[in-house]
């Protein structure tokens, strides 16, 4: 399995959010409240994240995302900052990328899904 680059930086904390899978289905009956179900044990989060680039690292990052995960079609190992645990994932769409305030410098940014 690819793994993320280890030469580009960790992710910004501005825009750094994650957002757990809804696990639970809500049923209407005929008489009384509703119903709620477990519909997985397997929780998944979605985590958007913003990355400052400097020109060698979008390098690294558009040869990783063409060659090593096919243009985003392939899973992939990452480690979250916060936990710093290995995490099976997945870019969800595709990146967008925008200069910074000088030369060479990039904002990049994609939505992952953790697949557990």
């Amino acid at each position: 399995m690819a793994v993320f680059p280890s030469s580009i930086r960790p992710p910004l904390v501005e825009g750094f959010t994650e957002t757990p899978a809804v696990v639970v289905v809500s049923s209407q009956s005929d008489v009384g409240s509703g119903k709620n179900r477990i519909r997985s044990t397997a929780v998944k989060s979605e985590i958007t994240l913003v990355y400052q680039m400097t020109e060698s690292e979008w390098a690294a990052f558009e040869s990783f995302y063409t060659n090593d995960i096919a243009n985003g079609a392939l899973r992939f190992d990452w480690v979250h900052p916060m936990t710093g645990n290995t995490e099976s994932v997945r870019i969800v769409g595709t990146y967008s990328k925008a200069p910074r305030g000088r030369v060479g410098l990039y904002r990049v940014s994609f939505q992952i899904k953790v697949l557990r």
